[in-house]
């Protein structure tokens, strides 16, 4: 039940009399009784649990352990045997016959677990309930449905509720709903009613497969008949049907359901209010979700994930940083995939509303934890910059008829951008990485458009970045210049702001900061271009 697997395979070869055996790194100890002269051996019950927990371990060699003891227990109709010296009867029984073929099926190995089956009836040991049960996910998988339950009447086993909430399940998972609908009026058809799981696994399956209307169409079917309204006053439906809600971005839908359960007294859970979330967020209503997050009393990774989220899209950026640096907290825990979303919404927010001081702020924090911006906030931040990537060049640059660049009159919020961009390039260099093709691109496609100073430092850029020659050649970076620089400056926001009082210190570009670029092949044509429009002409 813990799921130690090593030490039930040691509490095995004890129980067996193997003292002294090397178990996973660990000497098997000695067990008083045990052994060919004691009396303490192991039986049909100890080796059906040997092999549950070893097909439930998840270990690699989990299943074939559970495998090879089932081969060792008797046939039925040979009689039994001794393994490795345990006198009894070991013989296969409905239990060791189930838990392999439950076994087999979860591992995909459903042919496998058919023959089995088989090979149990044929030993005279008769199937029930729970072999069944075990098997329907082998027999969906040959499409026998309508077989395999009338091969459960032939057999005198009557299915129950769980029974054809198994096969309904399964099938909703394979996204087989027509099949589903058949099976609940096959079960309404043989005296079997449907319970809360049933809607619920259609529920799910509906949602899941792109009909949420309907899910919440046949939960209120249920809601108002009076055979089926007592099933569906449970928090398990209601929060399946919040659920559906949020997936249509239905907010108030799923604000009726959580007033109905507190009518009906049902308790939310904490599924419900992370579902109540979603729902919200879904909507475009970040404040509501604030609410809702706020008045979840012990929230686990996941509501606080959402949590989070909701305190970004409402403005509270602030607040979020302020979780996220508290290393002890669920929030400082958050890592990988869900941390770069939750940078990419506080960063789409503070750039959208032109926030560069807090901006910054998320920058500081997202380093500080150890990771760079990653492509895909990047991207976040030129889109709500108005700097759409287009062919390597910025979308808002036009062009007159000779092909010269057209500017427009400079204005704080162009240079606030551009700035930003420049800080973007010193913090991932303070961090000796190199800076990303597409940042290195925009930089001198805006710095082009702005004209003047923004055009010269961005033709700087472009000196630096050549003297460094820094390439990526199969996703490594290779130096291909013993080059070092002697900056007159701190970084490239440095030299943008204090131009004026610098520019005679500027000799070569090893006077420049240091500029690292990293460019996949397939984007040495948007560099290129981006570098011809920071090109003087003679």
């Amino acid at each position: 039940m813990k799921g130690d697997f090593s030490a039930v395979k040691r509490v095995l070869a004890a129980l067996e009399g193997r003292s002294g055996d090397i178990v996973d790194e660990t000497e098997v100890a000695w067990w008083p009784g045990t052994g060919a002269n004691g009396d303490l051996r192991p039986n049909n019950r100890c080796y059906n649990i040997v092999m549950s927990a070893a097909a439930d371990s998840g270990a690699e060699d989990g299943l074939k352990f559970a495998l090879d003891i089932f081969e060792k227990l008797s046939d039925p109709k040979k009689g039994s045997i001794n393994i490795d010296g345990a006198a009894g009867t070991l013989e296969k029984d409905a239990v060791s016959y189930n838990t392999v073929i439950k076994a087999l099926t979860n591992n995909g190995r459903y042919t496998e677990a058919i023959d089995v089956f088989y090979q149990m009836k044929r030993s005279g040991v008769k199937p029930d309930k729970y072999s069944y049960t075990s098997l329907v996910k082998a027999v969906l998988a040959q499409d026998g449905i309508e077989e395999f339950l009338y091969d459960m009447r032939d057999q005198g086993v009557t299915p129950d509720t769980m029974t054809f909430n198994t096969i309904i399940r399964c099938l909703c998972e394979q996204r087989n709903l027509s099949a589903a609908r058949k099976v609940v009026t096959m079960m309404e058809e043989a005296g079997v009613s449907p319970d809360s799981w049933t809607y619920g696994y259609l529920m799910t399956g509906l949602t899941e497969n792109g009909n949420p209307s309907a899910a919440l169409t046949l939960f209120e079917t249920a809601c108002s008949e009076s055979r089926t309204v007592g099933m569906t006053e449970n928090v398990f439906l209601y929060t399946t049907a919040m659920t559906a809600a949020a997936k249509i971005g239905d907010y108030t839908r799923a604000l009726e359901l959580l007033s109905r359960m507190k009518v009906l007294g049902i308790k939310p859970n904490l599924k419900t209010m992370t579902t109540l979330m979603g729902a919200c967020l879904a909507a475009g209503k970040p404040d509501l979700a604030v609410d809702i997050y706020r008045r979840i009393p012990n929230p686990d990774s996941y509501a606080v994930t959402q949590g989070l989220i909701a305190l970004a899209e409402s403005g509270k950026v602030e607040e979020s940083l302020s979780m996220l640096a508290d290393s002890k907290s669920d929030a400082g825990k958050i890592k990988g995939k869900k941390l770069n979303q939750l940078y990419e919404k506080m960063m789409a927010k503070v750039i959208e509303s032109g926030d560069y001081v807090m901006a910054r702020k998320v920058v500081d924090n997202l380093l500080s934890k150890g990771n760079i911006p990653s492509k895909a906030i990047l991207q976040t931040i030129f889109e709500r910059m108005g700097l759409l990537v287009k062919k390597g060049l910025v979308s808002r640059i036009s062009f007159s008829e000779d092909g010269v660049v057209k500017r427009g009159d400079l204005e704080d919020s162009d240079l606030e951008k551009f700035k930003f961009l420049l800080y973007l390039v010193d913090s991932v260099s303070s961090r000796n990485l190199p800076c990303e093709a597409s940042l290195y691109s925009i930089i001198l496609s805006y710095g082009a458009h702005l004209g003047g100073l923004p055009k010269k430092v961005a033709a700087l850029m472009g000196a630096a970045k050549t003297a460094a020659g820094v390439y990526e050649n199969n996703n490594k970076l290779i130096d291909t210049a013993s080059f070092e620089s002697s900056s007159v400056t701190r970084g490239w926001e440095e030299l943008f702001t204090s131009y004026d009082d610098i520019r005679n210190d500027i000799e070569s570009p090893s006077s420049l900061p240091l500029l690292r670029v990293r460019i996949a092949s397939r984007e040495v044509p948007r560099v290129l271009r981006a570098e011809k429009f920071v090109s003087y002409r003679k």
